[in-house]
């Protein structure tokens, strides 16, 4: 790929391999828009059964008409030829929401080039917050955004239909403060969470697979 609007470069360790990954800002095309669906399209995991192979859904992640013109829904950027981050449903100067998606299906070893795209966004347009919204059935999605740093809010119950059942939606956000001194590398089985009594932040240790190990528990980190 070449070198235009490169707004990041980050290593990540990928299946063992440190490979540098480049963020750029992505080119707003109906080609390129017509080259995600041909990539995304094959994993329905990614769709529930309102967009699932209704291109014009699709399509309506990414353009709007603003005084009878297409324009951008949002801002996205091209992960060098793996995949994409989208941030839309932007309140200026308050609240947007991210979407984190690589069609090569390698999640771990990217937390930190999520994270300093976070950084990116915070800083570039001062955002307070940005958030996500992970459908029950994506488990491994849920997990990588504990790893990158957000934080469970709570659930949206019955909110998305995916293969003709409904299904609750998880609903996390992290702030700039969030981002602090986090460790590039959070430990299998980490992750946070936020009492709903109190509004602490806690880490969850998870069972481990070794004989005799104990039920999680739950660690104060913090606010």
């Amino acid at each position: 790929m070449d070198d235009r609007d490169i707004v990041l470069e980050c290593e990540c360790c990928e299946r063992g391999d440190t490979i540098v990954r480049r963020v750029r800002l992505a080119e707003f095309s109906f080609e390129h828009v017509n080259f995600l669906w041909e990539k995304l399209n094959k994993f329905d995991v990614l769709f529930n059964d309102f967009v699932k192979d209704d291109y014009a859904a699709f399509v309506n992640h990414f353009v709007v008409q603003i005084d009878g013109k297409p324009s951008p829904a949002g801002l996205f950027w091209d992960v060098d030829d793996v995949g994409i981050i989208l941030i839309n449903n932007i309140v200026p100067y308050q609240s947007a929401t991210a979407h984190f998606v690589f069609w090569d299906g390698i999640l771990r070893g990217r937390e930190n080039l999520c994270r300093e795209m976070l950084k990116y966004g915070f800083e570039t347009y001062k955002f307070r917050r940005i958030s996500v919204e992970v459908p029950l059935y994506a488990a491994k999605t849920k997990k990588f955004v504990q790893r990158v740093g957000f934080i469970q809010e709570g659930r949206l119950r019955k909110a998305t239909l995916w293969k003709g059942d409904w299904f609750d939606v998880n609903v996390f956000s992290v702030l700039p403060e969030d981002l602090t001194d986090m460790p590039n590398e959070i430990p299998w089985g980490m992750y946070h969470n936020t009492c709903l009594k109190c509004g602490e932040v806690y880490h969850k240790e998870s069972k481990t697979k070794r004989a005799g190990a104990t039920r999680g528990r739950l660690v104060n980190v913090g606010t």
